[in-house]
C-alpha cells in the first residue's frame, strides 16, 4: 500500500492551525518534536499486512464425481 497526497487542514488541539496553504498559529503556539522522517517501523507493518493480507491459492483436483441435472 502506498498513499501519496498532501494535507488540506491540520487540526491541534481542537483549532485550525493550517488551512489552504496558509499557517494560523501565533508566535508561541505548539512545539517542535524532531521525529525522523518516513518512520521505520510504519512501514515495517504496511509490509508486513500487504503480505498477510495476500490470498494464497488452494490446488485442487477437477471434479470427477457424478453431475446431476435438476
Amino acid at each position: 500500500m502506498e498513499c501519496h497526497g498532501v494535507p488540506v487542514v491540520t487540526i491541534s488541539r481542537g483549532k485550525v492551525v493550517y488551512e489552504r496553504g496558509q499557517l494560523k498559529t501565533q508566535p508561541g503556539q505548539g512545539r517542535f518534536v524532531p521525529r525522523q522522517p518516513y518512520a521505520e517501523f510504519i512501514y515495517k507493518r504496511v509490509n508486513q499486512r500487504e503480505q498477510v493480507g495476500q490470498p494464497s491459492p488452494v490446488i485442487r483436483k477437477p471434479y470427477d464425481g457424478e453431475i446431476i441435472a435438476i
